[in-house]
């Protein structure tokens, strides 16, 4: 990385043409030019320094990751020490709200994930008793289910939100089956909306 222009080099020249790939035009659509114009001329390893610089503030860092590229950031995370990327990435925090609020400075979430080598609902319950009691689980509560058909996802799912609804807690719920199985799992009625997120909103769908 010695040229300047690199950020420009990997713009025009995506990983998908343009042409061929939707995210690839989402991507390159949403880029903010004025953001894009300011860095266009920067080495990966300018970015990295000006995103490390004590100089650098959350603002300024907010408004120039709208002119990047995920090339462009995949790219300067590859060159990043562990130290980098904790120490860079607390000037972009992101705020996410659910059931709860993740990701505000300062504070830890972690994910519950109560998974049973049989999928056995009893052990997953219990384990999820036994994570809560220890404050585990505000981020998420996700299994990893063993088995994928529609039949065991609605029995873990129902076994999660069982869980969530009976002491009203305030996180989100998640088990990860394939895409077509979770829609088809919801299609049946299972409880499968992470926007269960509203209080008291109907987690089936009808």
């Amino acid at each position: 990385d010695v040229l300047a222009g690199v950020a420009a080099d990997i713009r025009n020249n995506p990983v998908i043409a343009y042409e061929e790939d939707c995210v690839t035009r989402l991507i390159q659509d949403d880029v903010n030019e004025t953001a894009y114009n300011r860095i266009k001329n920067w080495s990966i390893s300018e970015l990295r320094e000006y995103v490390l610089s004590d100089e650098t503030s959350v603002d300024d860092i907010a408004f120039t990751r709208k002119g990047l590229t995920s090339e462009v950031v995949a790219a300067v995370a590859k060159i990043c020490s562990n130290a980098d990327l904790i120490y860079g990435g607390k000037k972009m925090p992101v705020i996410k709200k659910a059931n709860t609020t993740i990701g505000i400075p300062g504070t830890f979430s972690c994910r519950l994930q109560p998974n049973d080598t049989r999928d056995d609902v009893q052990s997953i319950a219990a384990q999820i008793y036994e994570g809560l009691s220890f404050g585990a689980g505000d981020a998420v509560i996700g299994v990893n289910p063993v088995t994928d058909d529609v039949e065991n996802l609605t029995r873990v799912l129902d076994t999660v939100y069982g869980v969530i609804d009976k002491f009203n807690i305030p996180t989100q719920g998640c088990v990860l089956a394939h895409v077509t199985t979770q829609i088809e799992a919801i299609r049946r009625g299972a409880p499968g909306q992470i926007e269960a997120i509203r209080r008291g909103a109907p987690r089936r769908a009808d």
